[in-house]
């Protein structure tokens, strides 16, 4: 599992019931390195990459 190094704190389960069936909502709250950042490289991109800012949610 790629998470085995993150511990989680916290887990929200939210259910929420339309016409058409029933949305589970899940939300985790983690301590540890989720992702990582690396360089990308297109082949005959007219335009560069340019990654996305990261940005951190806290509730």
């Amino acid at each position: 599992n790629f998470l085995d190094h993150v511990e989680v704190f916290d887990k929200k389960i939210t259910v929420l019931e339309k016409e058409d069936g029933i949305d589970w909502v899940v939300s985790y709250t983690l301590e540890g390195e989720i992702a990582v950042q690396q360089e990308l490289f297109l082949h005959d991109s007219p335009v560069p990459f340019q990654p996305a800012e990261t940005t951190e949610t806290t509730e």
